[in-house]
């Protein structure tokens, strides 16, 4: 599986000296996985069933059930090619309205992908050897 790089300062394709920047392995799943995550349901005109469906199960309810939550952004993770494992926290601040969703996703070829927060970059530790 291959993708394109994403320049951290605009979110558009990442283009050095006239190129685009391919990744591929576990660098390129980062990158999807965060698009997938960003993808609510039903806003994609061509395929109104995918994404997560954040506002009926997450945003459109006081209290969200933890569980749901976690198996929607596992679900993400397991549905990403390469992925062969996946654990996901959901945490909820009741108070402040605030959910927390930290992740590690073990990649087929031993590489993994971290996330503390779904704010910050993901951390993607590659394997010496595999391919990046």
């Amino acid at each position: 599986m291959a993708t394109l790089a994403l320049d951290p300062q605009t979110g558009g394709f990442l283009i050095t000296n006239g190129r685009t920047t391919l990744l591929r392995g576990a660098a390129a799943g980062a990158v999807k996985i965060a698009n997938q995550f960003k993808l609510f349901k039903g806003s994609w005109f061509r395929d109104t069933r995918v994404g997560i469906p954040y506002f009926p199960a997450i945003f459109g309810v006081k209290n969200p059930d933890l569980n749901v939550a976690r198996q929607f952004f596992r679900g993400v993770l397991l549905g990403t090619l390469g992925v062969k494992n996946a654990d996901v926290t959901v945490s909820f601040n009741a108070a402040a309205r605030e959910m927390d969703v930290a992740f590690k996703a073990q990649w087929d070829d031993g590489a993994t992908i971290t996330a503390t927060s779904l704010d910050q970059p993901f951390l993607v530790d590659v394997p010496v050897g595999a391919v990046a």
